[in-house]
């Protein structure tokens, strides 16, 4: 950078000359300065930053927690804000990197407090944070003021020798090699396809309120209507197609094994005792497949009335049209939300 500015400014130049021919010993490549004109950079740019989030007032934060080569846990701040652009009279996503904050305290606690004190430290108005994404999905998305989140920390796993991983690989190829197993794998691709082509809308910057509760209400209608036993059976017919191409058995016969049933206290004498499911599609449609539907489900419901919620709030903006013909008392009962 020296280099390319001693290009344009003659005093510059002549310095750089006397330092290649160690004229001096004190000049404007040293590490120290180096590193000093780097932070002063990086304060400006980020001052920058600032200033565009200040200006925008409302932010989401995004973090990431990612060990570095020393094994020290780092934590990377992006703010994705609403930029105004005044002459071209647009609105345009944008997201900047902040910082890396190393981490001490890897606690859901520790974390918390790491946040707070770093928008405190940027003068970023916790009241205007209208939004939190973290690496670690649903375990994470807990409100900022009060989180207990966890933060998972990496093992490194130690490989054994390549005779005994042979052995291993071919063990766990025998153990999946079951039509059970396929079938679990084709109801678990379907499921998550349709929920990453949803997820895919979520993180588009084109897509709006509207846009993103219309993906997730088609979510929740495919996975209602997947559970059932039709569509059970749909799933059924491509694992029998999947596993004829892999030469499995595509039959629950070979897999039908006597299940003991675990025993509980009645605490009625006229209660009934649960039969045990033998049969071992039963066993998968209970145990498996409408569990994981019900699970889903019930996430993607959740997600919506988190929408509902946000849509009471900033919905009336994406039909801002339609509010010429409101009262003067609805808009301003909409303003005051804000």
């Amino acid at each position: 950078m020296v280099e390319y500015l001693a290009i344009f400014d003659p005093i510059m130049n002549e310095h750089l000359r006397k330092a290649s021919n160690k004229d001096i010993h004190v000049h404007y490549l040293g590490k120290n300065i180096q590193n000093e004109l780097i932070s002063v950079l990086a304060k400006a740019v980020q001052e920058k930053i600032l200033a565009y989030i200040n200006s925008a007032k409302y932010y989401s934060i995004i973090l990431d927690c990612t060990p570095d080569v020393s094994h020290v846990e780092q934590m990377t701040i992006i703010v994705r804000i609403v930029k105004l652009i005044t002459d071209e009279r647009k609105c345009e996503i944008k997201e900047y990197f902040l910082e890396f904050v190393p981490l001490s305290d890897t606690t859901g606690a520790g974390l918390t407090e790491k946040i707070l004190d770093q928008l405190n430290e940027m003068s970023l108005s916790l009241e205007n944070l209208r939004g939190q994404g973290y690496d670690n999905g649903s375990n994470m998305k807990a409100d900022v003021h009060d989180a207990r989140v966890d933060i998972y920390e990496d093992h490194t796993l130690i490989g054994a020798s390549g005779n005994q991983t042979r052995i291993e690989a071919q063990s766990i190829a025998k153990k999946i090699a079951y039509f059970k197993f396929v079938a679990s794998l084709v109801v678990w691709y379907n499921i998550l396809f349709e929920i990453n082509l949803t997820s895919k809308v979520r993180q588009s910057q084109e897509s709006n309120l509207n846009t993103v509760t219309n993906a997730l209400l088609k979510t929740k209608t495919f996975l209602e209507s997947c559970r059932s036993d039709l569509g059970l059976e749909k799933m059924l017919v491509e694992a029998k197609e999947i596993s004829e191409e892999m030469n499995i058995e595509a039959s629950f016969a070979s897999e039908t094994k006597p299940m003991r049933l675990r025993k509980k206290k009645r605490q009625l004498s006229y209660e009934a005792e649960d039969e045990p499911i033998c049969d071992a599609k039963d066993q998968l449609k209970i145990n498996f497949y409408f569990a994981v539907l019900d699970t889903a489900v019930n996430s993607v419901y959740e997600r919506l009335n988190q929408l509902k919620n946000i849509s009471r709030v900033f919905g009336f903006l994406y039909n801002v049209h339609e509010m010429q013909n409101k009262t003067s008392k609805v808009v301003l009962e909409h303003c005051i939300k804000l």
